[in-house]
């Protein structure tokens, strides 16, 4: 029978990442991470806590069930069905894939969930400061609000212990307080924070076209507003599931016995990868120092970030973590230090053409320098200026568009990156990633110094919503149970023989694919198939457009007029 008391069991079967729900004093209390479906809480051995505390904290923690073993009994506490199921150890364990499917079958998201709560009340603090686009008061006012559940606002707030800006508290402010305090299940502020702080920033990126200022009936504004996502921002909120899945792979390849650990992120965001990295070395037990740097050109996601990164030194690391978060116009015009010992970013995917300033292309130019080719993507600059900005032994890991893995206008780029980084995973996601944008994303993850002969693992993931999560929790399955290779309909996980796969390019293929490849080029190799190019002339002119069939002008005079039709002069 399996030992439903060993978190290894669970996380092994089902490809998760346990958390330890509090990381000061919770040794048998993890919340156990998909990316937002199919998460849950579980506690390997029976407190005195009682049902409306598993409610309470499964509920703050943006769950819906808190799994308990007790003895020899299996008890899940679910808020949303205001019950306790109880089954045998026995039975859960020889229907354990059937019991996680169970539970996926429970974890639907709905309206009383905790983020859909949080933001309905930041919807109505947009009604009552007007904000159209960047909501910083608006969003010092929630979080002025989370601060009620520990502090009393009746008397002086030390502003800077909370990482607020200071600001004056409007009246009918106790109405929201009283609304957060009284609700059916009571919230827990350490686990709201930690667990619903990047959902709310993608919401404060919306621009509102039109207001609902209206009075409610039983007191507060209306949460109706009119509006739309900036779709040409630098902004595309890092879904939780990607950010985890890097920072793990990144942390794997990190010198965690060094005593101090500088992690920077060029485009932090609501710091979503730092918030991540910090989780993830509590939970590899890291004991040295941690400094943080973050920039963004968002100044709701620089007060996001230090009020999350104001909270964690202040509750988990105390002053071993030291950061600074900056608000800046462009991350690529700015200096950068060359010591980082870890990067982790999701860069501006901006195209060329909607650079919005002849200084933003300038700086992508002066970043690629030699390796600047066509009208390259901002991304690739911040990619290869991370790069560059790593220390000796750094790590990177990143999102960045599908595009720089494969067009030929950035073969210089990769080029000059392998001589650098020793790539050690490469994944291919498609264009269901962001929310509001159908961009074609892909993640990386390296370390330096350059390795020799070092393949990474290739991710292939079949373009269709909702596969590149089930993947991740795959490649997270394999590496914890030591796996060599998957290959499903869906997606593939492996090791080439060599990279890269395919000349010239970083293209992730499928084990299917790779198999034909390698079949093909066996024939090559006894004479059984030929290059067309061994046979052929191959002019490229097809690939532009132009030149396709060029003869000279005697050639085509001599032609039938209806033949002619078919060439251009």
């Amino acid at each position: 029978m399996k030992d439903l008391s060993n978190i290894t069991t669970w996380q092994n079967s089902f490809g998760l990442l346990p958390i330890h729900l509090r990381p000061v004093n919770s040794e048998s209390n993890f919340v156990l991470l998909n990316g937002g479906y199919g998460d849950f809480c579980l506690q390997t051995n029976k407190s005195d806590a009682s049902p409306e505390d598993y409610f309470s904290e499964s509920w703050s923690s943006n769950t819906k069930n808190f799994i308990v073993i007790n003895n020899n009994k299996t008890e899940i506490y679910n808020w949303q069905k205001n019950n306790v199921e109880i089954i045998s150890n026995e039975q859960v364990s020889k229907n354990f894939d059937k019991f996680y499917t169970y539970l996926l079958s429970k974890s639907y998201k709905s309206e009383r969930d905790v983020i859909p709560f949080i933001i309905d009340i930041f919807r109505q603090f947009r009604n009552l400061t007007r904000e159209k686009t960047n909501p910083t008061e608006a969003l010092n006012l929630l979080f002025l609000l989370l601060t009620s559940l520990e502090e009393n606002l009746n008397i002086n707030i030390d502003f800077e212990k909370w990482g607020i800006k200071e600001t004056s508290i409007p009246s009918g402010f106790g109405y929201y307080v009283d609304r957060l305090k009284e609700n059916n299940i009571k919230p827990h502020l350490d686990l709201i924070i930690r667990h619903s702080s990047g959902a709310l920033f993608q919401e404060a990126q919306k621009e509102v076209l039109f207001f609902n200022p209206q009075m409610e009936l039983f007191g507060g504004v209306s949460n109706k507003l009119n509006s739309k996502e900036n779709l040409y921002s630098s902004v595309h909120y890092t879904p939780a599931y990607i950010a985890r899945t890097i920072v793990e792979n990144a942390l794997e390849k990190l010198d965690l016995s060094k005593t101090n650990i500088k992690i920077f992120d060029p485009a932090c965001g609501s710091c979503e990868f730092l918030i991540e990295a910090l989780k993830q070395l509590k939970e590899k037990n890291y004991n040295g120092s941690v400094q943080i740097v973050g920039w963004d050109t968002s100044a709701t996601a620089v007060n996001t970030s230090t009020f999350l990164l104001t909270f964690e030194k202040r509750k988990v690391w105390g002053d071993k973590l030291t950061f600074n978060i900056e608000l800046v116009t462009d991350s690529l015009l700015k200096k950068w230090d060359e010591d980082y010992d870890l990067i982790l970013m999701n860069p501006p995917f901006v195209s060329w053409e909607l650079l919005e300033s002849k200084e933003a292309r300038d700086a992508v130019k002066e970043t690629l320098n030699i390796n600047f080719s066509g009208r390259p993507n901002q991304a690739s600059a911040f990619f290869y200026k991370s790069v560059k900005s790593l220390s000796n032994h750094g790590v990177i890991g990143c999102v960045i568009p599908s595009s720089l893995l494969t067009l030929d206008s950035y073969k210089k780029l990769r080029s000059d990156i392998n001589e650098q980084l020793s790539i050690n995973l490469i994944a291919k996601l498609g264009n269901f990633i962001f929310e509001d944008a159908l961009t074609d994303v892909s993640i990386l993850v390296g370390h330096k110094p350059k390795i020799n002969d070092l393949v990474p693992t290739i991710l292939w993931s079949r373009n269709e919503k909702g596969i590149a999560n089930e993947a991740l929790r795959d490649l997270r399955k394999m590496n914890y149970t030591s796996q060599f290779t998957i290959n499903k309909i869906d997606y593939s996980i492996f090791q080439p023989i060599q990279f890269p796969i395919v000349e010239d390019s970083w293209r992730p293929i499928s084990v299917t694919q790779n198999q034909l490849l390698k079949k093909v080029n066996r024939f090559v190799i006894d004479k059984k198939l030929y290059p067309v190019k061994d046979i052929f002339k191959v002019q490229q002119g097809i690939n532009s457009g132009n030149n396709v069939f060029k003869i000279n002008k005697e050639e085509y005079l001599q032609l039938p007029k209806n033949e002619q039709l078919f060439l251009g002069q």
